[in-house]
């Protein structure tokens, strides 16, 4: 078979180059050989707005990477609370004799209770923000899918 000859030049990156340069020693074939196969048997993707579509979903992990901290500053926040309240208790039992037990007792029990609260807001905000996170995330992972030409 008579062979028309064509050739291309290509710009490619250093990465590329070495990906290039590692395919053609291990099938032990010609550059041209190895691209002639790669344009033959490969397959290139063209997603509609991909560019865009990445950068929604670059911006979704930025939000759960922000919801994450968010996240971690109110555990710190109660994990302080425990803290206090374990403080309270040893002052209670230090304290059985100085007869400020009721005021000891008081301050764990308002510290159990910001606890509380504070847990509450937590599930319930991890609850929210992970169905806005994965709906979002799916909008643009099924659009991008579905795209495809």
């Amino acid at each position: 078979m008579s062979m028309k000859v064509n050739e291309l030049k290509v710009r490619l990156d250093d990465e590329t180059s070495e990906k290039l340069a590692r395919l053609v020693n291990e099938s032990k074939k010609n550059k041209s050989e190895v691209i002639r196969d790669l344009i033959g048997k490969g397959q290139v993707d063209y997603i509609v707005n991909g560019k865009e579509n990445f950068q929604k979903i670059c911006q979704v992990h930025a939000d759960i990477n922000a919801i994450g901290h968010d996240l971690n500053e109110q555990c710190m926040a109660v994990a302080k609370l425990v803290e206090e309240n374990k403080k309270s208790i040893q002052q209670v039992k230090s304290a059985a004799d100085n007869g400020i037990v009721d005021l000891c007792l008081e301050l764990v029990k308002l510290n159990a209770k910001k606890e509380q609260i504070i847990l509450e807001s937590f599930l319930e905000r991890w609850g929210i923000e992970k169905n806005n996170a994965e709906r979002r995330m799916n909008e643009y992972v099924n659009s991008s899918c579905d795209n495809k030409k």
